[in-house]
């Protein structure tokens, strides 16, 4: 139950942003930042970096592209990885193509659940997000132990006015 009143309190969050986002444009200027992944998709605006949990990112497990739903055309991907020596899960959230530096709001949360495989719910023992909402390239990296544990990972992007939420398959997963 704490999960779905944090996703409503999300979409409220939304909402509200995409209101004001309508009326006013980015002002704060943006610095750019290193990230723990260097690469080509770098951030403007300075992301919250785990770098102690997600220093080293192990193996990618699961990734999910998110499509624009006017042309279908990729617009992020979110990329979850499991370090099997440190027992860490991490993830990002990043825009891609027409969406890249494009971006109003970015965020992504992952969460190790008490419930188990494929579960609808997600009672967190730890829960980690990167909440700035104003990068346009990425976000993360975010990172929960999970040994021994499901994760849940959910993302936001906003591009053009439209939400998009991306997530685990299913809800809850990757039980090590």
């Amino acid at each position: 139950m704490s999960h779905l009143l944090s996703r409503f309190k999300h979409v409220l969050l939304v909402l509200s942003l995409l209101l004001t986002l309508g009326a006013i444009s980015f002002i704060a200027p943006q610095a750019h930042a290193a990230s723990a992944r260097p690469n080509s998709k770098t951030q403007a605006a300075v992301p919250l970096i785990n770098t102690a949990n997600c220093r080293s990112l192990g193996n990618l497990i699961e990734s999910e592209p998110i499509n624009a739903r006017t042309t279908g055309t990729k617009i992020g991907e979110l990329d979850i990885y499991y370090n099997s020596s440190t027992g860490y899960n991490c993830a990002y959230l990043y825009a891609v193509g027409p969406a890249y530096g494009q971006a109003q709001y970015i965020e992504v949360e992952i969460s190790t659940c008490q419930e188990g495989y494929g579960s609808e719910g997600c009672t967190w023992i730890q829960h980690d997000e990167d909440g700035n909402y104003s990068y346009r390239y990425y976000a993360g990296p975010v990172g929960v132990y999970g040994r021994g544990h499901c994760i849940n990972v959910t993302s936001d992007l906003i591009w053009q006015n439209t939400l998009y939420a991306v997530g685990t398959k299913p809800f809850v997963s990757h039980c090590d």
